[in-house]
C-alpha cells in the first residue's frame, strides 16, 4: 500500500502517517487489544513509530520528521512526516 502511495503522489509529495500505539509499561496488553477487535472489527496490529518509519522507508519514502505524542494514561500516538522518493531522484 505504502509502495502503491509513493507512485501516485507529485513530485515533492507528502505523506502524513499518525497512528497510536500502547505504552510500554505493565498492562493488560492482551484484554486492551480484545477491546479494540470489538470496537473496530477490522483491526490487526497497532505498529509503534519505529516499524512505520521503516516500512515507509521500504516502500522508497524518505522521512523528514517522526515525533510521538502523549494521548492519555495508555496509548501515545505517533506521527511520520515522508516525501516521495521522486523528489530524490
Amino acid at each position: 500500500m505504502l509502495r502503491g502511495f509513493n507512485t501516485l503522489l507529485v513530485k515533492q509529495g507528502q505523506l502524513i502517517l499518525e497512528d497510536y500505539v500502547l505504552r510500554g509499561f505493565p498492562f493488560p496488553w492482551k484484554a486492551l487489544e480484545w477491546l479494540i477487535r470489538l470496537y473496530d472489527p477490522g483491526h490487526r496490529f497497532l505498529f509503534s513509530q519505529e516499524q512505520a518509519q521503516h516500512l515507509c522507508q521500504q516502500a522508497g519514502f524518505h522521512v523528514v520528521r517522526a515525533q510521538t505524542f502523549p494521548i492519555d494514561g495508555v496509548t501515545q500516538g505517533w506521527t511520520v512526516c515522508t516525501i516521495s522518493s521522486q523528489l530524490l531522484s
